[in-house]
């Protein structure tokens, strides 16, 4: 008897549950909010930064997902938070990259 491919994921076998709470279980997030930084360079006064399985690095700004690392962009296909005009020409986004990578310790 064939099993429903819609249960498990065909990459690893794994069922589709327990891959989407393993998953789940490596997302880390931090609010930042733009009063408790001195260089801030996004468009916005709060941000939500993800950290996605300890290397995929990404923003929620005003409802949409940008990569901040080219790890998150290349992998999830994001734009980065400059190409979706969700960051200041000219200001760097690396600090928040860190800190996104201390959610679990990578930095």
């Amino acid at each position: 008897m064939k099993k429903d491919y819609r249960e498990i994921d065909l990459a690893t076998g794994q069922d589709i549950e327990s891959a989407i709470a393993e998953f789940s279980g490596n997302i880390k997030t931090i609010t930042v909010n733009k009063k408790d930084y001195k260089d801030w360079p996004f468009v916005v006064d709060e941000v939500m930064i993800e950290n996605h399985l300890n290397y995929f690095i990404i923003a929620i700004i005003e409802g949409v997902s940008v990569g901040l690392n080219g790890a998150a962009q290349d992998t999830y296909i994001l734009p980065s938070a400059h190409d979706a005009k969700k960051a200041i020409t000219g200001k760097s986004v690396t600090p928040f990259i860190n800190l996104g990578l201390e959610l679990n310790g990578k930095k």
